[in-house]
Formats: structure tokens, C-alpha cells, sequence
């Protein structure tokens, strides 16, 4: 059954090793967003690029929230729930070194 391009398992959450791979996906990202967004400061390009790559690091912690609450029934979702909350809330303290927000600067 698919619902609006879902398969039914995703819409009604996902099993335990679903869930482990979509997280791992999801660290990769992370990983690859904080390599590029720590490349940009290392090389001090324009603030509009470093802006940009901040901005995909905070995408990709707010997909692990976002994977993590529609499984919150998972003893490992609520902790990652938390963790990428954690890390949201102080990454926008870096958002604030640059002069902005995330909700100014990021696509919704």
C-alpha cells in the first residue's frame, strides 16, 4: 500500500533496523555538511557560502529530529530526539556569531 508516495510501513513509523539505516543516512549527512561547513571557515570563503553550508548542517540535524519523532515508540528515537534537539539549540548559537538566524537564513 503507498500513501501519497510512502510505503505504509514508513507512514505507521519504521522498524527498528529501518530505523538504524535511516539514521545512519542521516549521521552521514551530518558528518558531510559539518566537513563542508568547517572547509568553508577553514578557507574563510564569503559569508553567503558559509551561511549556505550552516544551513545544511542544521537541515541535517533537524532530519534526525524529524526521523526521531515520528518514532518516538523506539527507546533509540527519544534519544536521538534529544540529541538533535541538543544540537540544534546550540548550533544556533553559531548562527548568531555570523549575525543571523536559522529561520532568517534557511529555507523553511
Amino acid at each position: 500500500m503507498v500513501l501519497c508516495g510512502l510505503s505504509y510501513s514508513y507512514a505507521n513509523g519504521l522498524t527498528q533496523s529501518q530505523f538504524d539505516i535511516e539514521v545512519k543516512s542521516i549521521y552521514n549527512e551530518i558528518e558531510a555538511s559539518q566537513i563542508r561547513l568547517h572547509q568553508s571557515v577553514d578557507s574563510k570563503q564569503n559569508i553567503s557560502l558559509i551561511i549556505q553550508r550552516a544551513c545544511e548542517y542544521a537541515d541535517a540535524l533537524n532530519a534526525l529530529e524529524r526521523i526521531a519523532q515520528k518514532n518516538i515508540h523506539m527507546a533509540k528515537a527519544k534519544e536521538e530526539a534529544l540529541f538533535a534537539k541538543k544540537m540544534r539549540n546550540s548550533f544556533e548559537l553559531s548562527f548568531q556569531d555570523l549575525g543571523t538566524s536559522y529561520q532568517k537564513s534557511c529555507k523553511p
